[in-house]
């Protein structure tokens, strides 16, 4: 038999066409970088995430001195779908909430958010909760909060760590010192 090359371009279809699990055998990837989605109020933001950003870093950015909101909807659940969210800058307007949302009030978000009140941190859990707004209305200090949310194909289930001082931060309706609004429907 001779021997043909096989070329890149025809490696690499044959590899995106692969319709079955690739034993990698502890292979190691370097240089590889998750996907990053930007978002600010610098206008009404509305983006709704699909399968095909599960993986990515959502990063939120409510500083601007305008009274816009930026909503996050999750795709429809699936299994195996992951999301981290990143809050990099403090709301400056009153106005400027950030909502993280399900596609319909039949998908909950489920977990904690954890925060710190000056001494120990505080669990608040979370339970058929489809809308979480974090409230800009006293305009409070949101930097730094992290979340990661995971589907099990019916539900997410949501870690929020909440740095910065949040005594009594999470409640059923804006006010006071309230950080985390949650509600049970869209």
């Amino acid at each position: 038999m001779g021997s043909k090359r096989v070329g890149l371009a025809r490696t690499q279809a044959l590899i995106e066409n692969l319709k079955r699990e690739l034993q990698m055998n502890q292979t190691s990837f370097v240089g590889q970088k998750q996907k990053v989605i930007a978002l600010t109020n610098a206008s009404t933001t509305a983006k709704v995430l699909t399968a095909n950003d599960s993986g990515a870093l959502i990063t939120l950015d409510p500083s601007t001195d305008s009274a816009t909101t930026i909503t996050v909807t999750m795709p429809t659940p699936e299994a195996g779908l992951t999301f981290d969210f990143l809050i990099r800058n403090d709301q400056v307007n009153a106005a400027a909430d950030i909502i993280l949302q399900t596609a319909a009030n039949g998908h909950d978000f489920e977990g904690a958010i954890v925060c710190d009140n000056g001494a120990v941190g505080i669990q608040e859990t979370l339970a058929s909760t489809s809308k979480i707004t974090i409230d800009a209305t006293n305009v409070k200090t949101v930097f730094g909060t992290t979340a990661r949310v995971t589907c099990d194909g019916t539900d997410y289930y949501i870690v929020i760590t909440h740095p910065q001082d949040a005594k009594n931060c999470v409640a059923t309706a804006a006010g006071g010192g309230v950080q985390f609004v949650l509600a049970a429907t869209l």
